[in-house]
């Protein structure tokens, strides 16, 4: 089973609710472009993409990239 989203901005949920839907890999993105001295946070970012549950995006997300979100956001 793949990552558990809401469908943001105009997307289908069943367009990202797959591992390597535009969800995933829109909020990676985000989380390397992000500054962490701005106070931005991987749960701004996962929620901002649809991700409702913190601990399943995370899981998930390292499954996928091979690092938790906040090592990313932190490089």
């Amino acid at each position: 089973m793949g990552l558990s989203i809401k469908a943001p901005r105009g997307l289908t949920a069943a367009a990202i609710s797959h591992e390597g839907g535009a969800g995933s890999g829109a909020a990676h993105e985000e989380l390397a472009k992000a500054d962490p001295h701005s106070g931005t946070n991987v749960a701004q970012i996962a929620y901002q993409w649809g991700f409702g549950h913190l601990g399943r995006f995370a899981g998930d997300y390292q499954r996928r990239y091979s690092q938790l979100p906040s090592t990313t956001l932190r490089t």
